[in-house]
């Protein structure tokens, strides 16, 4: 698997799940884990139980309540953005 084929990562039940355009493969451990070794291949850490790759991001979606989702290339849903990281994904995304 290769990087440009990431979309996302999750955690969900203790497992981290890759999500991809075709699949889903899973792994044991945890996102701060991976998040230390993904850091320099453009992912961030959006969210507690969310990780995204910074080049399949579509755009940010503003809630009603003034909170942030983002909308991930090849993921169907929309990924909770978590309030104080808003202004450093902004800052990496160039708005």
């Amino acid at each position: 698997m290769m990087k440009s084929d990431v979309c996302c990562l999750s955690i969900n039940s203790g497992h981290i799940e890759i999500h991809t355009k075709k699949d889903t493969f899973f792994l044991r451990g945890t996102l701060k884990e991976l998040e230390k070794k993904l850091s320099y291949l453009d992912f961030f850490r959006c969210h507690k139980c969310f990780i995204v790759n910074m080049a399949k991001i579509e755009r940010l979606v503003v809630c009603v309540d003034n909170s942030y989702r983002i909308r991930v290339e090849g993921f169907k849903d929309e990924i909770p953005l978590s309030r104080n990281r808003v202004q450093k994904i902004k800052d990496r995304l160039v708005i």
